[in-house]
C-alpha cells in the first residue's frame, strides 16, 4: 500500500481527469500531470466490471502499485491514475501476461 502522501485525493482526481494528459493501452488507461511536489502521486481505478470480487480488484491494484514501486527511474513530481479496463479481467495477478501488460505500465509513465 502507498503511504497517504503518495496517493491522490479526491479532489485531485477529478482535476487530473479534466487537465491531464491521457495514453490508452489494451488493458489501462493511463491520465497523468505535473504536481508541485517532490513525489510521485498514484491511484488506480477498477471497476467491477473488471471482477465483481473486490479480493481480485485488490490484488491487481496491490500488483500494480508494487510494480510502480519497485521502479526507482518513474519521473517525479507527476501524478498519476491508472484506470484498469475490462479487457483486464482475462488477466490473472499472478501471470505472465499481467506483468507484461504492467511493464507496459511502467514503461509509459517513464516517457
Amino acid at each position: 500500500m502507498l503511504p497517504k502522501s503518495h496517493r491522490l485525493s479526491r479532489k485531485t482526481l477529478l482535476e487530473l481527469r479534466k487537465t491531464g494528459k491521457r495514453l490508452q493501452l489494451d488493458t489501462f488507461s493511463i491520465v497523468f500531470g505535473p504536481n508541485h511536489l517532490n513525489h510521485l502521486r498514484l491511484s488506480t481505478e477498477i471497476s467491477t466490471k473488471v471482477d465483481k470480487r473486490s479480493s481480485r480488484r485488490n490484488a491487481i491494484r496491490r500488483q500494480l502499485y508494487l510494480h510502480v514501486q519497485k521502479t526507482p527511474l518513474i519521473a517525479k513530481s507527476v501524478d498519476v491514475l491508472i484506470i484498469v479496463r475490462p479487457t483486464a479481467k482475462k488477466l490473472i495477478p499472478q501471470t505472465a501476461s499481467f506483468k507484461q501488460a504492467v511493464n507496459l505500465v511502467v514503461r509509459a509513465l517513464l516517457v
